[in-house]
């Protein structure tokens, strides 16, 4: 079954959202689809998702961050000085005005957010700030995700407070992409004001976190200590591992297809929604 993507543009107080709506236009379930660092809406499997769980009848709305440096269809990243900026901050605000808004549109609907990788900080955090508003949503979903943000380099953090910008070669684009000093000072801060264990125990949702055995960027133990915060928390929250496979589940972008072990994650998420 074809469905066409619906481009949608949404303008926040610190910045524009653009995204791509697919699904019924009543749905029974809603996801808010988050990219990880570096993502887009058309990165890699993301389409071909939301038309997988378009055909299961769940409508889904993947964005760009408002400062990630992407625009509309584009695969790499135009907008350095908007990049330079992005942060923790930002991406979670992105999070938290697109699920406002999402809730006043279909306010029938039950709203998961499904994130990948880094995408799962502004994902935690902005859901406590949606349930904070009176928001209600249905769970989390978190694909290879991080546990925590002080995950880089110690020599890169030192070469970074030096400058106060440092930039990072992306080998896909082949362009070097500046890192700014708010998002170093979040890294930095890490235990006290972006503490994902912290932050489960303020969150009672349910959690499902789908991870491959042989992830290359994300090691499944970030995974296994999301599930565990969230259980100790007092949520319902499910660790599935998926072997032979790793932080794309066997996609790359441009996407090329589908593999056994993207079909598998897939199967997991639109289970654990129906269910």
């Amino acid at each position: 079954m074809n469905h066409t993507p619906q481009y949608r543009q949404l303008i926040l107080p610190h910045g524009q959202i653009e995204g791509l709506w697919v699904g019924p236009d009543h749905p029974n379930h809603l996801v808010i689809i988050t990219n990880g660092h570096n993502g887009f809406y058309n990165y890699g499997m993301f389409p071909w998702m939301q038309e997988q769980l378009a055909d299961a009848g769940i409508a889904s709305f993947s964005y760009n961050f408002s400062h990630g440096g992407t625009k509309g269809e584009e695969d790499f990243f135009s907008d350095l000085d908007r990049y330079s900026r992005n942060c923790m901050r930002l991406e979670t605000a992105d999070l938290v005005g697109v699920g406002a808004w999402i809730s006043t549109q279909f306010p029938d609907a039950n709203i998961w957010l499904l994130a990948h990788s880094m995408g799962s900080i502004p994902t935690v955090f902005g859901a406590l700030e949606l349930l904070q508003g009176g928001i209600h949503l249905a769970g989390i979903i978190l694909l290879a995700p991080v546990s925590r943000l002080d995950f880089w380099p110690s020599g890169l953090i030192d070469d970074w407070k030096k400058t106060g910008t440092i930039t990072m070669f992306n080998r896909r684009t082949g362009q070097d992409l500046p890192h700014g000093p708010e998002l170093l000072q979040e890294i930095l801060e890490a235990d006290q004001k972006w503490n994902m264990q912290s932050a489960f125990v303020d969150l009672a949702l349910p959690l499902l976190v789908i991870h491959g055995q042989e992830d290359e960027a994300v090691t499944p133990d970030h995974g296994q200590n999301l599930v565990s915060w969230a259980q100790q928390g007092g949520s319902s929250a499910q660790f599935i591992s998926i072997q032979d496979t790793g932080h794309t589940f066997g996609t790359k972008h441009p996407f090329a297809g589908p593999e056994e072990a993207t079909w598998k994650m897939l199967h997991h998420v639109i289970r654990h929604i129906e269910e």
